[in-house]
C-alpha cells in the first residue's frame, strides 16, 4: 500500500559508518556504487550492518545550490582506516528530527521529500540541509520503504 506518515521529534543514531560520494541519485548509480561498495567490503572482510542510507546536502553559495549524495553503510565493528574514496565516521547522532515513512515504488519517492516539506511549511519548523534516507527493499515486490531524516533547526 502507498502511503507516507510524518512523525516529530525523532532521534536517530548511526554508528560506524562507511560513506562513499555518488556520482547520481538515480536508481541505476545507486544499485552501481552499493556493489563497488559491497565488493570493496568483501575484500576487507568488513560486515556491514542494516540498510543502505543515502545523505543529501544542499549548500548555497551566492545564488547556486549545490546537492551532494553519499552511500553510508553501518558496520558491525569500528574499521581501523579506509582508503580513499571513502570515509568513516564513528557515530552520526541527529536529534529532533522531521521523519517520513514512506511505503511504495523508489520513483515516487520524492513525494515523501515534498510532503515533508510541507509538513515542516505549515508547522513553522525550519529544515536542515541535510536528508538522511534509509532504504529498506519491501517485502511485496519493487517497492521500498524509506525512512526520511532531517534535522529541525
Amino acid at each position: 500500500m502507498n502511503e507516507i506518515k510524518i512523525a516529530e521529534n525523532k532521534k536517530v543514531t548511526f554508528g560506524n559508518v562507511i560513506s562513499r560520494m555518488l556520482e547520481g541519485v538515480d536508481e541505476e548509480t545507486i544499485q552501481k556504487s552499493a556493489k563497488m561498495f559491497e565488493s570493496y567490503l568483501k575484500k576487507e572482510n568488513l560486515k556491514p550492518y542494516g540498510p543502505i542510507i543515502i545523505r543529501d546536502t544542499t549548500r548555497q553559495i551566492g545564488k547556486e545550490q549545490t546537492h551532494d549524495s553519499e552511500m553510508l553503510i553501518q558496520m558491525k565493528e569500528k574499521p581501523e582506516s579506509v582508503p580513499n574514496p571513502y570515509g568513516l565516521e564513528e557515530e552520526i547522532v541527529l536529534k529532533n528530527c522531521l521523519m517520513a515513512r514512506y511505503d511504495g515504488p523508489v520513483d515516487k519517492l520524492i513525494l515523501a521529500y515534498s510532503k515533508m516539506q510541507i509538513y515542516a511549511f505549515e508547522h513553522d519548523m525550519t529544515l536542515g540541509p541535510v536528508y538522511y534516507t534509509v532504504l529498506t527493499p519491501s517485502e511485496e515486490g519493487d517497492d521500498f520503504v524509506a525512512d526520511i531524516f532531517n534535522e529541525v533547526l
